[in-house]
């Protein structure tokens, strides 16, 4: 019996959380499995095993109301590729594939269809802007259509339930995979060091990851011996090197764009620091883990808590910083209490040393085998 044929839908594999997940996952199941990689749009920016199909349903629209308004003609592509290739299985990721998927469901679709989210909904999608409103409203109607709706941090599930009122008959947990191979393989590459402390963020410049946040926080711990090295690219990018000049940093703060092998820095900063208003479940934090770094991230929902304070109310509500178990979490959107870990950090190397004994305890509940088998096990249901 030839196995299903499965398809993964995404709205592009540009570098990002879900597109990198999406990446380690097609190398595990590759071998055993069929499988069709749907994109709405190029470029692919991460490396793909040489037996993925990729197929290419429209063109890259930047304007929102372009996205949603072409779903239809998206949806009935999606439809006539799945016929014609005799797709088993559709498993979409995001908000607009799985609006796609689920329209396909609704009216066409006798297969098994699986929704992934990886975003913490209500915040991502505000009442307060008519994008938000009709989000919400898609994901009330549309989501309860699949089959199995996928989350990677139980706070999204409570999100998605209480905040935005769904209701689904089967939500599974499935973590985020850490392919510590590949870490392993990339980091030791050499990059020199010329100071004596290096912060380190990884992500790209969007309204969501609040650089400005960090460029205050840092610009609070005065001259101390370090820098604060930025790795990523994005629309705000100009407005955030404008804000480092603007505060006399030019000489501390570092724009290093985007770089295929984080590890490298990671294996030579002395800390990680995410600065986020929201996150899914953020790859970094892991990967800075698995490199061994000491982490501090603001306790935004959903993922921080879950990865460093795993045994703690995921409901918390922070009002100063906390020393969790796995690293340092701060009140999102606090400069000062955000700058006090900083503080923190730099000036106690057994705290450094404490956190980086015990990193590797943490990664390997996500190491990408162990989590590909459950995403299998799924698959064979």
């Amino acid at each position: 019996m030839n196995p299903p044929k499965i398809a993964f839908l995404l709205y592009s594999m540009t570098g990002g959380g879900i597109e990198r997940t999406v990446s380690i996952l097609l190398k595990h199941l590759a071998e055993k499995h069929e499988i069709y990689l749907v994109l709405f749009n190029e470029p692919i920016e991460y490396e793909l095993p040489p037996n993925i199909k990729v197929k290419y349903l429209r063109r890259n629209f930047q304007s929102r109301f372009l996205r949603l308004f072409t779903l239809p003609l998206v949806t009935f592509r999606y439809w006539r590729f799945c016929k014609k290739q005799n797709i088993h299985k559709s498993i979409s990721f995001d908000s607009i594939c799985n609006f796609t998927n689920c329209v396909l469901k609704l009216f066409a679709w006798q297969e098994d269809c699986y929704i992934y989210e990886a975003n913490y909904a209500s915040v991502r999608f505000p009442t307060t802007t008519w994008h938000g409103r009709i989000h919400r409203f898609l994901i009330r109607k549309l989501y309860p259509l699949s089959d199995k709706l996928l989350v990677n941090t139980a706070r999204i599930a409570d999100d998605l339930a209480q905040q935005l009122g769904l209701v689904h008959h089967y939500v599974k947990l499935v973590p985020n995979p850490l392919d510590l191979q590949v870490i392993h393989i990339q980091s030791p590459t050499f990059i020199p060091k010329q100071v004596a402390f290096v912060f380190l963020h990884v992500g790209g410049f969007r309204q969501q990851k609040n650089h400005a946040l960090l460029i205050d926080a840092f610009a609070q711990l005065g001259q101390l011996d370090a820098v604060l090295l930025l790795l990523g690219k994005g629309e705000l990018e100009q407005q955030i090197r404008s804000k480092v000049a603007e505060m006399g940093l030019k000489s501390r703060v570092f724009f290093e764009g985007f770089q295929s092998n984080p590890y490298a820095y990671m294996q030579q900063a002395d800390c990680m620091v995410l600065s986020s208003d929201y996150e899914g479940s953020p790859n970094v934090l892991l990967e800075g883990l698995a490199c061994g770094l000491p982490i501090i991230s603001t306790d935004c929902p959903s993922g921080p808590r879950e990865l460093l304070a795993p045994d703690s109310d995921i409901n918390t509500v922070l009002k100063r910083l906390e020393l969790a178990k796995y690293g340092i979490l701060t009140p999102p959107g606090d400069a000062t209490q955000l700058a006090a870990a900083m503080q923190l950090l730099y000036g106690n190397r057994t705290l450094r040393q404490q956190y980086c004994t015990i990193a590797q305890e943490r990664v390997s509940a996500f190491e990408a085998s162990r989590v590909a088998r459950d995403f299998e096990s799924l698959l064979e249901e």
